[in-house]
């Protein structure tokens, strides 16, 4: 469930009587009847959802396509993001194209069924497949310093009556977080105990430990006016594998690199071609982190609205219409930060690994049943996918409850807009830079899902 930490009180009430209600139901489904079912209203001007799927292991040597794998149990529509009727495929005798797909799913239906992601490339196409999947840092990540001095100075008696510090050479001052000034935005120092904190490890608090580099550390200590200096090398000793969200924090995509990281998977193809799937994690089946988020990736960006942000000392004009917690741009210092996946990349290689075909490939979930009905019909002119604050709206079917009942990455930033936290056209800025005095909300456009 996200954790907002601060003002999240109703919206962990909602949530704890959804969950409760989908245990419920889950628990009666399991009892009365199969897991999945036929489609309801599958075919309703739409044809996906009719069960009628490609065969898995079936080469399709025509084109390199990417859809939703079709076990007939739910309505969906994949479509290319060029329009409503238009495949999500590249013709095998095709080079240099990228295709940007769509699935359009039902919430519910998201978060009760397995999603699968079918994909196929044929036999001569390419020389190698790459899949990546689609993450996010889930919770705020950064460098800490590279260097800090503690100068500290106790009486006869063990009590502090001094203390200055400085970070990466800056100059000695007071020890303490300081929003103005780069150097003193990331430690949390503790002069009686003489240490010093990294303000992206939350493990004290429950959460991960996001804090990467190494450190010098020099303590100077005045105790009875002897004063005794000590060096300390050290690591910060964060985890990326802890600090990632989406497919690879569930058992969806357990690929990484040494250090945690999400790793892609290649498959060599030339002459054999590739028809498999990329099974999702049934939402309903994971303990806690059950928002669509983990698994539905497909956002709003217009480029001035919502998502917009820009880096936090504005050095080189950074800018991103990706969500914060997609692309963050830099840490609260302004150190880089490398930018995750918001697709699932399916990239078709050469010999030499260029990339001569791309289909990135994202789903979009639904709020409201009468919305997508509503899209389908009108081949995609009527188009209202999301619903938040005003646009939650009174007409949602059923007796009680939003029509927004779990959340995808246009939600967070919507929800911190409503309390006021960092909004501007319900966005996070941080275009003030070094004098920004909202640095500190920006922990809060990550989603915090507890895995």
């Amino acid at each position: 469930m996200i954790n907002l930490n601060q003002g999240n009180s109703l919206r962990s009430w909602v949530l704890a009587l959804l969950a409760l209600a989908l245990l419920v139901s889950s628990s009666t489904t399991m009892m009365g009847c199969s897991s999945e079912g036929t489609s309801d209203s599958a075919s309703t001007d739409d044809e996906d959802g009719d069960g009628e799927n490609p065969p898995v292991g079936d080469i399709d040597e025509a084109n390199f396509w990417v859809r939703l794998y079709d076990s007939g149990a739910h309505p969906f529509h994949v479509h290319a993001s060029t329009g409503f009727n238009d495949d999500c495929e590249i013709a095998a005798a095709a080079t240099d194209q990228t295709v940007d797909c769509v699935a359009e799913i039902n919430e519910g239906d998201l978060f009760f069924h397995q999603a699968k992601i079918h994909y196929n490339v044929p036999t001569n196409m390419c020389t190698y497949l790459q899949r990546t999947p689609y993450y996010f840092y889930n919770q705020e990540v950064g460098y800490g310093p590279a260097a800090f001095v503690m100068n500290v100075t106790f009486d006869v008696d063990g009590n502090l009556t001094a203390a200055t510090c400085s970070v990466d050479g800056s100059a000695t001052t007071d020890c303490s977080i300081d929003n103005t000034d780069s150097d003193f935005r990331e430690l949390n120092f503790n002069p009686n105990s003489v240490s010093a904190s990294c303000i992206y490890d939350k493990e004290q608090a429950g959460g991960s430990n996001c804090c990467f580099g190494d450190y010098q550390a020099t303590l100077n200590v005045t105790r009875n006016g002897v004063l005794v200096t000590s060096f300390i090398d050290g690591k910060w000793g964060g985890s990326w594998k802890s600090c990632i969200g989406g497919p690879p924090a569930t058992s969806a995509w357990t690929i990484k690199s040494k250090n945690g990281w999400p790793a892609s998977l290649i498959n060599y193809v030339f002459g054999e071609g590739l028809n498999s799937t990329l099974n999702l994690s049934r939402l309903i089946d994971e303990p806690n982190g059950w928002d669509s988020i983990t698994v539905a990736n497909h956002y709003n960006s217009p480029s001035a609205t919502h998502h917009y942000h820009t880096s936090v000392t504005g050095v080189g004009g950074g800018t991103s219409v990706k969500p914060f917690a997609v692309d963050p741009i830099d840490d609260r210092s302004g150190t880089p930060l490398t930018a995750t996946s918001d697709s699932y990349d399916f990239k078709c290689l050469d010999k030499a690994f260029e990339v001569r075909n791309r289909i990135r490939f994202y789903i979009r979930e639904w709020d409201a049943y009468a919305d997508y009905l509503a899209y389908i019909s009108s081949a995609g002119v009527t188009s209202d996918p999301d619903r938040f604050g005003e646009d939650e709206g009174s007409d949602c079917d059923g007796i009680f409850g939003e029509c927004n009942d779990i959340w995808d990455l246009d939600d967070l930033p919507s929800y911190l807009g409503t309390l006021g936290i960092g909004a501007v056209n319900d966005r996070y800025d941080q275009s003030g830079g070094v004098n920004n005095s909202d640095i500190n909300n920006r922990g809060y456009f990550f989603p915090e899902i507890d895995y």
